[in-house]
């Protein structure tokens, strides 16, 4: 089992028990990428929504409140308004992350 834990790979055993022997799988279910969406122009609102439909967790980040809204970004599971240094904090301490700037 911390195998499996650590390297995220599942695995099939066999184990001897009493009356015979069992096979068994042990999956490893891993937590969804998290994709941190800096920005909210208009191109960012289809990127966070492919994002979503293929099942990652949907962070947008942004400096600016004006187009970071609920409203407009109902797909993602979190807005985020910051400093850079402190969105880059969260990305850094997030497992299995990737970020994507969309800027013009």
């Amino acid at each position: 089992m911390r195998a499996v834990i650590e390297f995220a790979r599942s695995v099939n055993r066999t184990y001897e028990v009493p009356g015979g022997r069992i096979d068994v799988l042990i999956e490893a279910v891993l937590p969804p990428p998290r994709l941190f969406l800096c920005g909210t122009g208009h191109d960012a609102v289809p990127v966070a929504t492919l994002a979503h439909a293929v099942g990652w967790d949907v962070i947008v980040c942004t400096q600016e409140e004006k187009h970071a809204t609920r409203d407009r970004f109902s797909m993602a599971d979190e807005v985020v308004v910051g400093a850079p240094a402190d969105i880059a904090a969260k990305i850094a301490a997030s497992g299995r992350a990737g970020a994507l700037v969309v800027n013009h």
